[in-house]
């Protein structure tokens, strides 16, 4: 859509929730299973409640016996051989066991059936009597009596009683998903166990025996932990570690009895300030911790961790939100990669009183209460030595017991450390056969992909049954996030029952099928990118699909197709599709397209490359460097000049956002005649009419003025400069800005085509304007073109230095670098582009730290959200951290609101965008694009279904809409309404 191309120019992307799987077998297991669920939901809820209703602290040993037995008994219902197993002094284990006729593998469910005590004025309903609400009790759900249940309970609805989904949801989810399996007359292709533990939320003090007892019993080629919730973003998650743990409480000590402070107060040592000094010491504010010698152990997480990590999606901004957060430690990072890295937390400081209770003395004694998380290869035993031995080399002495007053007299500085128990981390390969087909199982059943976490934030004893077991352990919650874990009105959102019913029976019989020991085939992976097309947005509550690549290129009048994909580093694969005229020759990987505005980072690489030679200044004026053609003097350059810097980051207050090029007959002017607007140019002159540096705004003809500067400095034409600077050192063989192509490589280029499917009259436009829109390639050419950035950004080419190649995608203003989009930080920054020519799109994505990315070309005026469904498709197969579907929800507003929202929008001259209202729709229609129906989120917040963008209405006193605001991925636009 013309109103978006703004956007589609430097970023376009996607972001975060839910994508839909390869196109859906109409066989596969999961719709039996689903409709199984759907006709017994009231059945499985009242047989949850039964369980629920039962109190269950492992400390009530009565109760905690009528849990296991129940348990039993409910298992041996389902057929499997169920007993107790001695708990070695703690409750009993319940054991159950379902052999496959001939299955191959062993698979182990582990759950817990004891809950955290309650405070039973502070639930809204009695903790041991489910209560089920049509909504979450904080936002006033009402009771729904479990007797006269509709026969589809609802998934947002919630039961309410302990241990919904700490953690007696699993065991009533995957005896569910046995019994849909039997009604659809299909048996699990694994052995399973079920292992259900009665002393969880005591410690766990007596499962070591218990492991060591029953080794052979509890043997399994895989363990599945399902105690935890799933992620915020409410996509399941499959985690693969968790973090140890240790803690120490900390005392140090003042005077024997508190003192007055004005007689006492700068002589006698104050526990409270020796306390916060020592407690600074031992971490900074961003978390880093002080102590010499603690990250000395910590094994670094493997390429696959931190992709994985990068690939969670993005809840940080909602959690800030809703904690009241202004910002977080280490400089914004994100949460997974901070729970990759062990942690020091402060969770308590006691010394004197405050308040109305504060009194003018010296306490006597200051306390710390400190827990540290720990990450693989770390030992509670070394984190205990490394601490104290810093707490020494700061000058105190190391007690373990109450110092008695003597020792007090004699060492100025004593420390008391008691501390607690702990454990060890553990972390599970995420490259193992398990591994791969535990995620492959689900994200199939599920149609989305499940969030893949290398290590949780909490901690859990996963290293224990690693140890004792030898067995491969893996994490599958299904507890919603917010269910209120260890506190009052715990719950469980009914969907995510609903959902782990169809995961545990996915996993029951398709698990040894999907256990392959080789990684997929580059054929595999072609193919389920062609059938895995996925478009950016889904509404909330409605099914995904998957979309096929041929189906999609007829439904944008799209004839041909050139894809490129980048996978650590190289080029994994490149492929054509379709045709390069309608009837013509198939498209091949040397196929020539036009690059459109692709043209302007590939033309950014090269003016960088003069800066780094010494011939560019990026900050000097621009006219210092001109010769046939000089910029425009007025009052906005006296104030502040135009900058090389400026022109590749669209700031330098130009004008002229793109160019329409020149069809085939009608005369071409030289450069100097576009920059001043003379015939036989059809565009207005390039000239500054916003003050320099001051904003963002995307200038074609800022790139025009880059052209004729180089060609002045270099005295070469454009053209051959690129060629010798950029395209034979990158072997971009098939590239070439040579406007137009020359006769010899006509038969190369895909004939373009308009946005219903007609060719352009005469072929390929011209475009004179070569440094902004010129660039003719291929998919594999621009390819090569990202991965020579980023072996610059990794200091490995000898082409861009690593610095130079940073400060091209150090987003300025607008999220755009010099040359690029940028978006993301850390292992999640990608650099991108955008192209669109006379009937051609093209769009290409890269990280910048990974050697992942993607090209995609093609020869249709339709092209650019085609391409982004294709990326997403490429995203989702090779796990990448961005560019899933974005899950919206439609508000119900007054359609009559749209009357005032109907009319004509100006994002910039000559880019124009039409709404209208067609009954109880609100429609936007632009030049050479479809009409699409906006969706509400708000009275003033619409969203499309094709595009991740949002329209913000901007409405004066009356209600009446003066505006709009276009937020995409990584960037904003404003339009005007004009009629």
């Amino acid at each position: 859509m013309r109103w978006v191309r703004i956007g589609a120019a430097l970023v376009l992307g996607a972001s975060t929730l839910g994508a839909a799987p390869p196109a859906a077998d109409p066989a596969r297991l999961t719709d039996p299973v689903r409709a199984w669920r759907r006709a017994h939901e009231p059945a499985i809820l009242r047989e949850f409640a039964d369980l629920l209703s039962l109190p269950n602290l492992a400390s009530d040993a009565a109760n905690i016996g009528r849990n296991a037995d129940r348990i039993v008994t409910m298992l041996r219902q389902r057929g499997l051989s169920a007993r107790l197993l001695d708990g070695r002094g703690g409750p009993p284990p319940v054991y159950g066991e379902l052999v496959a006729p001939g299955a191959r593998r062993t698979v182990l469910i582990y759950a817990h059936y004891d809950g955290q005590p309650v405070d039973a004025n502070a639930w809204a309903s009695p903790p041991w009597m489910p209560v089920l609400r049509d909504g979450p009790v904080e936002e006033g759900g009402r009771e729904v009596s479990l007797e006269s249940l509709p026969s589809a309970v609802p998934g947002e609805w919630r039961l309410y009683a302990r241990s919904t989904g700490d953690d007696k949801a699993p065991i009533i989810g995957v005896l569910a998903a046995l019994d849909a399996l039997k009604a659809a007359g299909r048996a699990p292709t694994v052995n399973l166990k079920l292992f259900f533990e009665g002393e969880e939320e005591a410690g766990s003090p007596h499962m070591a025996e218990v492991l060591d007892a029953n080794r052979e019993t509890l043997r399994a080629d895989l363990w599945l932990l399902c105690d935890g919730p799933v992620h915020q973003s409410r996509r399941m998650q499959v985690f693969f570690g968790a973090r140890g743990e240790t803690d120490v409480e900390l005392t140090v000590y003042g005077p024997r009895r508190a003192l007055h402070s004005g007689h006492y107060g700068n002589w006698a040592p104050n526990p409270a300030v020796l306390l916060a000094h020592l407690v600074a010491g031992l971490r900074d504010e961003d978390g880093r911790v002080l102590v010499p010698g603690f990250y000395d152990d910590v094994r670094p997480p493997t390429e696959a961790e931190r992709q994985a990590a990068s690939a969670v999606p993005d809840v940080e901004g909602a959690l800030r939100h809703d904690l009241a957060l202004a910002a977080t430690e280490a400089g914004g990072a994100r949460l997974p990669e901070r729970i990759l890295l062990p942690a020091l937390n402060v969770r308590g400081l006691a010394s004197g009183h405050v308040g109305a209770s504060a009194t003018n003395s010296i306490p006597t004694e200051a306390q710390a209460s400190i827990d540290i998380r720990l990450v693989p290869d770390q030992t509670p035993e070394n984190v205990r030595s490394r601490i104290e031995a810093h707490l020494r080399a700061r000058g105190y002495t190391v007690v373990h017991e109450v110092p008695d007053l003597e020792a007090r007299r004699t060492q100025p500085r004593i420390v008391r450390l008691v501390w607690g128990g702990g454990y060890p981390a553990a972390r599970t390969s995420m490259d193992l056969p398990a591994s791969r087909a535990v995620v492959k199982v689900l994200e199939d059943a599920l149609g989305a992909p499940v969030v893949r976490m290398p290590t949780l934030g909490g901690s859990v004893p996963m290293y224990l049954f690693q140890q004792k077991t030898g067995s491969t352990v893996i994490g599958l919650p299904i507890a919603n996030h917010d269910d209120n874990q260890h506190a009052a009105n715990e719950n469980l959102r009914l969907q995510n029952l609903w959902d782990g019913i169809e995961a545990y029976a996915a996993i029951l019989s398709g698990l040894d099928a999907a256990w392959e020991e080789r990684p997929p085939s580059v054929a595999e992976r072609v193919e389920r990118v062609q059938n895995g097309l996925l478009l950016p947005v889904v509404i909330q509550g409605q099914p995904l699909r998957a979309m096929k690549l041929a189906d999609r290129m007829t439904h944008y009048h799209v004839p041909g197709v050139s894809i490129a994909v980048i996978h650590e580093g190289a080029i994994e694969w490149t492929r054509g599709f379709g045709s390069m005229s309608v009837n013509g020759s198939p498209v091949t990987p040397d196929t020539l397209f036009q690059a459109g505005s692709i043209s302007k980072p590939v033309a950014a690489m090269a003016a960088l490359r003069l800066v780094q030679e010494g011939k560019l200044d990026l900050d000097a004026d621009v006219n210092l460097y001109l010769k046939a053609w000089t910029l425009p003097s007025n009052e906005l350059t006296e104030k502040k000049k135009v900058t090389i810097r400026g022109l590749l980051s669209h700031t330098a207050g130009l004008t002229i956002h793109g160019f329409p090029g020149y069809a085939a007959g009608q005369p071409v002017p030289a450069v100097v005649q576009v920059l001043d607007g003379k015939e036989p140019a059809n565009t207005k002159p390039v000239r500054v009419d916003i003050l320099p540096g001051s904003q963002y705004r995307y200038s074609g003809g800022g790139y025009t003025v880059l052209q004729q500067l180089l060609a002045d400095v270099t005295g070469k034409p454009f053209p051959r400069f690129m060629e010798e600077k950029i395209l034979q050192p990158l072997q971009m063989a098939h590239s070439t800005y040579e406007q137009p192509l020359p006769a010899n490589r006509a038969n190369q280029a895909a004939t373009p085509y308009g946005s219903k499917g007609e060719p352009v009259p005469g072929g390929p436009h011209t475009y004179p304007e070569m440094a902004a829109a010129g660039l003719w390639s291929t998919s594999a050419d621009l390819a090569r073109f990202a991965i020579a950035l980023q072996n610059a950004l990794a200091g490995k080419s000898s082409l861009l230095s690593e610095a130079t190649a940073r400060e091209m995608v150090t987003p300025l203003l607008g999220g755009y670098g010099l040359g690029l989009g940028v978006q993301g930080s850390g292992p999640t920054l990608r650099f991108s582009h955008g192209g669109s020519d006379e009937g051609y799109e093209s769009f290409f994505l890269a990280y910048a730290g990974t050697g992942n990315g993607a090209v995609v070309m093609t020869n249709g005026q339709q092209g650019s959200p085609l391409a982004m469904e294709i990326v997403r498709a490429i995203a989702r197969e090779y796990g990448w951290p961005d560019l899933q579907p974005r899950e919206r929800t439609i508000a119900t507003i007054d359609p009559a609101i749209y009357d005032t929202y109907a009319g004509t929008y100006e994002i910039a001259p000559g880019n124009t965008f039409e709404l209208s209202r067609a009954g109880e729709k609100l429609l936007v229609n632009s030049p050479g694009a479809e009409t699409s129906e906006l969706y509400p989120e708000s009275r003033v917040r619409f969203f499309v279904l094709g595009l991740d963008v949002q329209l913000e209405f901007s409405l004066d006193e009356a209600g009446a809409a003066t505006g709009v605001k276009l937020h995409g991925d990584g960037w904003e636009a404003t339009a005007r309404k004009i009629k």
